[in-house]
């Protein structure tokens, strides 16, 4: 959405005095300062979508400030930070699934996946909804263990390993070990 222009730095203030209202409702400023965010330069858009995002915790529909959450991270990913950019489109999914925006939630996963993250929910830290015992399972796996050496060291059966196993990817939204091992690396939970 950017259109090789720059945006006036007093579009908003020029907005607001056509409005006859002053000073915009929270809700409106939030609005414009993300549409301009969108048409801003690389060197412009951080603090942009920074004044909208805090506008939007003055008070904000939580639709509204998810799509800004999902804009910022496609505008970060698109410019080369997809590790900045999951935060934002994480934000963004789980707000619209609350919320029951199903399309929108759609887009935010695709984006997610864009960004180098399964797509899914997913808790805010790896180990929050891991029973201990899953916990476990899912450190010494991720550090290399195969599952007959897991079930030996916990004193439990190959079976058991690869049903924790299991139930840890599906509650983390990873497929393989590698992204097994990278989640927990990242979430500093291993």
């Amino acid at each position: 959405m950017h259109s090789g222009k720059p945006v006036p730095t007093t579009t908003i203030e020029h907005l607001s005095r056509l409005t006859g209202m002053g000073e915009l409702p929270a809700a409106v400023g939030s609005m414009l300062w993300r549409g301009r965010a969108l048409l801003a330069d690389e060197d412009h858009f951080d603090a942009d979508f920074a004044r909208s995002l805090e506008l939007h915790s003055q008070g904000a529909s939580p639709f509204d400030s998810a799509l800004t959450q999902l804009c910022y991270g496609e505008r970060l990913r698109r410019s080369g930070r997809r590790r900045d950019a999951r935060e934002h489109l994480e934000a963004a999914y789980e707000t619209f699934q609350r919320i029951g925006a199903r399309l929108w939630a759609g887009r935010a996963a695709t984006e997610l996946t864009a960004a180098g993250q399964p797509a899914g929910p997913r808790p805010r830290d790896a180990g929050d909804e891991l029973t201990a015992q899953e916990l476990q399972v899912a450190q010494l796996a991720a550090s290399g263990g195969t599952n007959r050496e897991v079930a030996a060291q916990l004193f439990l059966s190959v079976k058991t390993i690869e049903m924790h196993l299991g139930r840890v990817y599906r509650k983390l939204g990873v497929r393989s070990r590698t992204q097994l091992a990278n989640l927990l690396r990242d979430k500093e939970v291993a």
